[in-house]
């Protein structure tokens, strides 16, 4: 139980840790509750899938956000997700987050969240809001669909100009910081398209409506949990239609290849940059040795494109950034390639996050880093077998209250003895005998949720950290 002396709480489960492995190349940090007015300081590590589904990869509760307090959820968040690294992390806007993020994540690419600077202007600018709905489309088309900064800063000048809010100062300085969160300034960074995501998707909304702040933390939690788990049962469901669907097989060599590799949200995008290649018109600009060079333009778009192409191995860069930012192909380079009379996307540009079968592990699986048992550490074998073990134990006791009950009154002992047997090598327990492994195995199989699995929860305390 954690009471009021609680400055931060996290928590992840099992499934989170297995989703993570597959997808945590991009995480945003969602602390979007402090500009909603929701009744707690409830924020989310969330990412994207194969299907362009939401996904939670942990939950913390933030009452301290203090810098120090920040880089305890942070580490909380990378111990238990300690498989990999994020290629990407979108945090908000305040100093404090950043400075967080990079000392615990150095080697990650940062940057402010559109998402959050969006919920941010509604507060800012709730009035213009209000009074006109072309604004909100304005300023929506400015933050999310702007590709390049020549169009972003034609659509700004034209949002100003139009509602004539050149003097509000909140917009001023955002925008003397776009290049800490406007699009065209991110272009190469890994994104995985997962604001598109955000606009679409309630998932974060609806758990924050329903989590009332009159409930105490353990039923909080508890809601939390039926409420993610009523969330995922729907994306099984997508991902099993996602994975058994059979689209009409396209005529073309390079769709109907992209159609059998890609799930049909992942097929839908390079469908679309596919269709637009079609309307791209191509300008020779020279070369060297085996590289060329080509100008592309594309009729609605007011920009040009440069597409590098290597004869020697393929290879083909655009400026547009497109597959550096999405991992899906851009029309431009499309274009090139048609150009060079290559029929077949190149393997290189089908990333397996995209794929239909982009997860790494499934439920059950070994949680671990290396693709056999020689590559993993003593330590990570141990926690791979604990994870089995842990799940095993809280299958059986969410059969019952009193199995439940039990367990729960019984953890906090448990805790305190593995903290004594890391400190000194024996459990301080009196007079109690302790059980032989093989006994307590044995204990769990007989007397102990096909629900809940293994589950990292810890919280940061006026006295120091408390596992739960």
């Amino acid at each position: 139980m954690i009471g009021k002396s609680a400055a931060n709480f996290f928590w992840a489960d099992a499934k989170s840790m297995i989703d993570f492995k597959s997808f945590g190349d991009v995480v945003c940090f969602d602390t979007t509750y402090g500009l909603n007015g929701y009744g707690r300081p409830f924020a989310l590590f969330v990412g994207v899938d194969n299907h362009k589904q939401m996904l939670v990869f942990g939950a913390a509760l933030l009452y301290d956000e203090s810098i120090q307090s920040l880089k305890w959820v942070f580490k909380a968040f990378a111990d238990a997700m300690r498989v990999r690294q994020p290629e990407t992390i979108l945090i908000d806007e305040r100093p404090e987050c950043a400075i967080a993020a990079a000392e615990v994540w150095p080697r990650s690419s940062h940057c402010t969240s559109v998402w959050h600077v969006y919920h941010n202007s509604k507060r800012h600018l709730k009035q213009m809001f209000e009074g006109s709905k072309s604004f909100g489309n304005a300023l929506s088309h400015c933050l999310f669909e702007c590709d390049d900064e020549v169009e972003f800063l034609s659509a700004w000048g034209k949002l100003i100009e139009k509602h004539d809010v050149g003097e509000n100062e909140w917009l001023n300085r955002l925008f003397m910081e776009k290049e800490k969160w406007a699009l065209p300034y991110w272009r190469a960074l890994f994104s995985a398209d997962i604001l598109t995501t955000l606009r679409k998707d309630n998932m974060i909304n609806d758990i924050k409506r329903e989590l009332s702040e009159q409930e105490d933390i353990m039923q909080f939690l508890r809601r939390y949990e039926a409420m993610l788990e009523e969330h995922r049962s729907k994306k099984l469901q997508v991902d099993v239609d996602g994975s058994q669907v059979t689209l009409p097989i396209p005529s073309l060599r390079m769709l109907k290849q992209a159609s059998s590799a890609y799930t049909p949200e992942a097929f839908k995008m390079f469908q679309g940059e596919f269709e637009a290649y079609m309307n791209c018109m191509s300008f020779p600009c020279g070369g060297v040795g085996t590289s060329s060079e080509y100008k592309i333009t594309l009729d609605e778009k007011p920009s040009e494109s440069i597409v590098k192409f290597d004869a020697l191995d393929g290879s083909a860069t655009c400026s547009c950034r497109k597959f550096e930012s999405v991992g899906i192909q851009c029309c431009h380079v499309l274009k090139v390639l048609d150009l060079k009379n290559i029929k077949e996307l190149p393997e290189q540009y089908i990333l397996k996050r995209w794929r239909k079968d982009a997860r790494s592990i499934r439920i059950g699986e070994e949680l671990s880093c290396g693709s056999g048992s020689s590559m993993r550490s003593a330590s990570e074998i141990r926690f791979s077998n604990m994870c089995r073990f842990v799940s095993l134990m809280a299958s059986r006791a969410a059969r019952s209250e009193e199995a439940t009950s039990y367990i729960e009154s019984q953890s906090s002992v448990l805790l305190k003895h593995l903290d004594d047997i890391l400190q000194t090598g024996y459990p301080d327990i009196g007079n109690h005998a302790v059980p032989s492994s093989s006994q307590a195995i044995s204990f769990v199989g007989n007397q102990l949720p096909d629900h809940a699995s293994q589950a990292r929860a810890v919280a940061h305390t006026t006295n120091g950290l408390m596992g739960v």
